[in-house]
């Protein structure tokens, strides 16, 4: 498979002089995570939501804190070649570019889409989440501070964070998808040198998504990629069957497992 035949034509798209505010409106409208970047019409850079709300405060242009040069694919790349990449290099998403013209963009939920959604490599009904979760993963706390919360997520480049109480059980879920939804209101007015005090005040026990989905170690990795894509998240807390965390599974995570040696390309 190509990835033109997989990417997103004419993708939403911020300005090297928009500032912080502006992108986050645009992502909220889009309910999208990442923007690249033109200049003159050109691509010089890609924008995740996590560096924009790290950079909420100071409500910087975004040309300032984009991922510069962007890296891109062709869309005659082979979608194997390009999800190794993604793989390889912790990349949420890739600008499909010809020379410096934007054309699409691919993300990492496209491509695991695909995957749930066609033959899947030989033997991945047989390989645990255990083996490809993420293990210790970063956590909060329900009476945590949302901006506390933000800041460690931003510095550990995780867009979600299981919320669990004192015995380890896994009460909520913390993504950056929550944090949009958290700040969308305060994004209708100017910009300050400072959050507005109610986001200051935000406890994570408040912006939580509840009841969330979860998964056990045990289950096959094939059941955890049609989770994912039946239940549109990005992420799934696993747990032993006591209910305590005891990982995370991304959409990273299992792309790595199915580019594995013997699945695909490692690059």
């Amino acid at each position: 498979m190509k990835v033109k035949e997989l990417m997103t034509q004419s993708p939403l798209t911020a300005r090297r002089d928009d500032d912080v505010d502006l992108g986050l409106q645009i992502m909220a409208w889009g309910e999208v995570r990442h923007l690249p970047v033109l200049d003159e019409g050109r691509l010089v850079g890609v924008v995740s939501e996590r560096d924009l709300l790290a950079n909420r405060k100071s409500n910087p242009r975004i040309g300032e804190i984009m991922t510069a040069p962007a890296q891109v694919a062709h869309p005659d790349d082979d979608v194997e070649d390009a999800a190794a990449r993604m793989v390889r290099e912790r990349f949420g998403c890739l600008p499909v570019a010809i020379g410096g013209d934007l054309v699409g963009i691919l993300t990492v939920t496209d491509v695991v889409s695909a995957r749930a959604g066609l033959a899947l490599p030989r033997g991945i009904e047989r390989i645990t989440v255990g083996k490809a979760m993420t293990r210790e993963p970063l956590t909060a706390a329900p009476e945590d501070l949302f901006v506390d919360a933000i800041a460690r997520m931003s510095a550990r480049n995780v867009r979600h964070v299981p919320v669990v109480n004192g015995d380890g059980s896994v009460i909520g879920m913390f993504s950056d998808r929550d944090a949009r939804l958290a700040v969308g209101n305060a994004l209708l007015v100017g910009s300050d040198s400072a959050p507005p005090l109610r986001i200051q005040l935000l406890r994570v026990r408040e912006v939580m998504s509840r009841s969330p989905i979860v998964i056990l170690e045990s289950d096959s990795l094939a059941q955890a990629a049609e989770c994912l894509r039946s239940r549109s998240v990005g992420a799934l807390p696993v747990v032993d069957r006591a209910g305590k965390l005891v990982g995370m599974l991304s959409y990273i995570d299992i792309l790595d497992e199915l580019l594995g040696p013997g699945n695909g390309p490692r690059g």
